[in-house]
């Protein structure tokens, strides 16, 4: 079983190094938004409140349509990063983070609830391995299903960590209020 785990590891390793490449943060024609998501969107909008103190796309009017919570981590990252090349390699490198730690929570959470080593394992590394699919496409869903994996932790547990863990998963990306109503439905009936 620990050289099954090992080789798990591995291939996440290994598909990070591959998607890492595969993203042309440190080459390639356009450095100012490499990633193919709407991170030029937050990344622009995140320079323009640096410099114009509002939130702002165009430099004229405020602009609303994004997730605050992951604003919040871009602004913050882009405030102490003025390198581009480094400042790409420290957003897919906490995106792969990010996955990782999902995967180790939603492990906690699998055993807690009776599943074996192997089964536990196995489903938190797809959910990680999807959270790293899924990112490609939409960065902030690394966070908010780190977020939820920890609210998931602290489900009837302890009720105030499982609200804050899940209001910060909303601020990460809304549409986790399905699963949390999966959730309630499931205790409620």
């Amino acid at each position: 079983m620990k050289k099954e785990i090992n080789f798990i590891y591995l291939l996440y390793i290994i598909s990070c190094l591959f998607i890492f490449l595969r993203l042309e943060i440190t080459y390639g024609s356009d450095l100012k938004a490499p990633f193919a998501d709407d991170f030029y969107y937050y990344l622009t909008s995140a320079r323009n409140f640096i410099n114009l103190k509002f939130v702002t796309f165009d430099q004229i009017s405020y602009t609303n349509g994004f997730q605050p919570l992951w604003f919040l981590v871009i602004l913050c990252l882009k405030f102490l990063i003025n390198n581009e090349i480094i400042f790409n390699c420290s957003i897919i490198i906490l995106i792969f983070i990010l996955s990782f730690l999902s995967f180790v929570n939603f492990k906690v959470f699998f055993k807690k609830k009776n599943y074996s080593d192997t089964s536990s394992t196995f489903i938190s590394i797809s959910i990680s391995f999807l959270s790293l699919f899924f990112s490609k496409n939409g960065m902030e869903i690394s966070l908010a299903i780190l977020l939820f994996s920890i609210s998931l932790i602290h489900l009837n547990n302890n009720n105030i960590l499982f609200c804050l863990f899940a209001f910060l998963t909303f601020l990460a990306r809304l549409e986790f209020i399905l699963f949390y109503g999966v959730i309630l439905f499931h205790d409620l009936f």
